[in-house]
């Protein structure tokens, strides 16, 4: 198994809907490819964590590589792992605008909404830090208990 964390910048930014779409898609293609993972947008950028068998994974990516939705792709982390951090999540999406704050205002990623707004390239390897608090934060709504701290 292996986990990849990939940032890309938008070749056209995605309505809410578009990305909700995006995100039902890739949840159904990626449960089917025992890929799990988070794709974050901030209405410029993507981010996106995914896990699962390195050839599925490496697949994928292959896919993403090729997709006109995405330009300059760059991958920050690829290693085999242990143990999954987004277990359950064939494709949980959280989307942002950069200007308006959270598009779900109920979010439960509200305190990490400000990291969404900035720009990933700017964080450069720090982005991977992201993955992991939103990591945290899935973790501990599962167990029901203070935040966890995942492994990446």
């Amino acid at each position: 198994m292996i986990r990849l964390i990939y940032i890309s910048l938008q070749a056209k930014p995605l309505s809410r809907d578009q990305f909700d779409s995006l995100c039902l898609a890739a949840s159904e293609f990626n449960g089917k490819a025992g890929i799990s993972g988070l794709l974050l947008s901030n209405g410029k950028e993507f981010m996106q964590c995914l896990e699962g068998p390195a050839k599925s994974v490496k697949a994928l990516y292959q896919h993403i590589l090729q997709d006109s939705r995405h330009t300059d792709i760059r991958l920050l982390f690829s290693s085999p792992v242990s143990n999954r951090i987004f277990e359950g999540w064939s494709m949980q999406g959280a989307h942002t605008s950069p200007l308006q704050g959270t598009a779900d205002t109920d979010s439960v990623y509200q305190l990490l909404d400000h990291r969404l707004q900035k720009s990933w390239r700017s964080m450069g390897e720090g982005a991977v830090e992201l993955i992991d608090q939103y990591a945290r934060v899935k973790q501990s709504m599962e167990a029901g208990g203070p935040l966890a701290s995942p492994t990446l």
